[in-house]
């Protein structure tokens, strides 16, 4: 495996080690430690997440763009954005159990839906030489719209101890930017090839 590569899959593993001492440094208690290293988790696989949707971008609309990561695959953002964001599940069950937070089991359900597919696509773009396009526009815009709909009430202050501030808004609307930007240079280099 290439070094690349290998910084690839353990990206996860790794935010999350430096955001756990992050974390164990600024929180006064567990529940907060628990608190901070599931968020910030969520935004390293929100991160990974667009190098996914900008891979997909460059396959179905354009001739590939140069990646920080080399010559990497698709199955290898999935494998690495599948490892981080079951990390991510870990800390919200002990986060929830440490905080005594009640779920409501129907309001989970999209959120499981998500991880599933999460788990799954690895393993289809593995032993897939063919993936349907409504396959994976689907896998894209089903996990984009959870992410987006868990975002939603920490923008708007819903949960009790985090969220409304400017910093939250300031990463929602700096995602927003370079998933657009993304989207604009795929279509200028669709352009440029047709031209």
């Amino acid at each position: 495996m290439n070094l690349t590569l290998y910084l690839l899959r353990t990206v996860g593993l790794w935010s999350n080690i430096i955001i756990a001492v992050y974390a164990w440094q600024v929180a006064p208690n567990e529940t907060v430690f628990w608190q901070i290293l599931t968020r910030l988790s969520g935004r390293v696989s929100l991160l990974i997440f667009i190098g996914i949707w900008w891979h997909e971008t460059q396959v179905l609309k354009a001739k590939p763009i140069p990646s920080f990561f080399g010559k990497t695959t698709i199955k290898d953002w999935s494998m690495s954005l599948a490892i981080n964001h079951f990390l991510h599940l870990l800390f919200i069950a002990i986060y929830v159990k440490s905080s005594g937070i009640e779920l409501i089991p129907i309001r989970l359900l999209g959120g499981a839906l998500a991880y599933v597919w999460i788990g799954l696509m690895p393993f289809v773009y593995a032993y897939r030489t063919t993936i349907p396009k409504i396959l994976r526009m689907g896998y894209l815009y089903y996990v984009w719209f959870v992410m987006f709909m868990t975002y939603i009430p920490r923008i708007r202050g819903n949960f009790p101890e985090a969220g409304g501030n400017m910093a939250e808004y300031l990463f929602f609307f700096s995602v927003l930017i370079v998933i657009l930007l993304g989207h604009f240079i795929a279509l200028f280099y669709n352009t440029k090839a047709k031209a």
